[in-house]
């Protein structure tokens, strides 16, 4: 029974939190913005990561703009970053990504969002009157207090285990990319060079028998010359 009172509790508690993913192509000469609902008190995650540049470099402006259009964060072509803060007003946030100054090449990016509930709000949740009736009828049996300190560290490494594998992933995903690209440049400038190296070996094979053969405009001009 204890084991369903973990199973219960622990679903009840993880789905307290709001996460969210994107991968966005951001266009040459372009600026995406992005909103997001948070209440006063709540913390605020961003990550994001620039994981192609296309013909570019891998950088991208960055802003972030609170509901009465106050500017908290402003960075300046960078390839990634991590914002974490505790918000100050309730309303609709604007996170912004800006390739205004790229002319060419557009940008991938991927970020992620993730809403923390403040403490007075995370002690809401395990109020009597959000508590299944199944809990409430063992609250008296077992230390409910330290499954809930429990619940709430294991919860707390689960979401911090899901967004480092989600930054390794946009990692992998920036160096393959890169990697890619990097195969594809070796590949054009290779053929460019063996098309030249067989083009300069006609060429002076060319030569060579021009000017033993009498025949040849080129012996004729190469003999006229040496006179």
């Amino acid at each position: 029974m204890i084991s369903l009172l973990l199973i219960i509790s622990f679903s009840f508690v993880i789905g307290q939190e709001k996460e969210r993913q994107l991968t966005v192509s951001v266009q040459p000469g372009a600026k995406d913005c992005f909103y997001i609902k948070v209440h006063s008190g709540q913390t605020l995650d961003i990550d994001y990561q620039v994981i192609d540049g296309g013909q570019g470099e891998l950088d991208l402006d960055f802003q972030l703009i609170s509901p009465s259009r106050r500017l908290i964060v402003s960075e300046t072509r960078k390839k990634d970053g991590t914002h974490r803060q505790t918000m100050d007003e309730t309303g609709d946030y604007k996170a912004c990504f800006d390739n205004s100054f790229s002319i060419y090449s557009a940008k991938s990016v991927f970020f992620e969002i993730l809403i923390e509930n403040d403490q007075d709000e995370s002690k809401e949740i395990w109020g009597e009157s959000n508590i299944p009736d199944v809990l409430l009828d063992k609250m008296q049996d077992i230390a409910f207090k330290g499954i809930q300190d429990y619940l709430t560290k294991v919860r707390d490494n689960l979401v911090h285990a899901e967004r480092l594998q989600n930054y390794l992933r946009a990692l992998e995903a920036r160096d393959r990319k890169i990697a890619e690209a990097s195969f594809a440049r070796v590949n054009w400038w290779s053929s460019v060079f063996i098309l030249v190296v067989i083009c300069s070996s006609t060429l002076q094979v060319f030569l060579v028998r021009s000017f033993f053969d009498e025949q040849s405009w080129i012996h004729s001009l190469w003999k006229r010359w040496h006179l």
